[in-house]
């Protein structure tokens, strides 16, 4: 069974999405999301193989680290506060995620 997530960046960002998109050559639309609170956000949706992970994790620690900001969502839940230790737990489990 295929693995997908939603990536989602506020839509200032849109760019590093786009280029996350571009590196792993998926050929996603990028859809913008406007939730009740009225934060426009751009939102993909990638499917997590083994070959896009690496691609994944990397665009994901490297937003945390230049960002100095730790939040995530996973399966539509944001977390947020999160230390570097515990975005690399994130990490690993989306890593689980290929290998079921």
């Amino acid at each position: 069974m295929e693995k997908i997530v939603a990536v989602k960046v506020v839509e200032g960002e849109s760019a590093d999405l786009d280029a996350l998109l571009k590196e792993l050559e998926e050929s996603q639309e990028i859809i913008l999301v406007e939730p009740f609170d009225g934060v426009v956000f751009a939102q993909a949706f990638i499917s997590v193989t083994p070959a896009a992970l690496p691609v994944l994790l990397r665009w994901i620690r490297s937003r945390a680290e230049a960002r100095k900001s730790y939040k995530v969502a996973v399966n539509g839940v944001e977390l947020s506060g999160y230390t570097p230790r515990e975005i690399a737990r994130v990490c690993e489990s989306l890593q689980r995620l290929t290998e079921k």
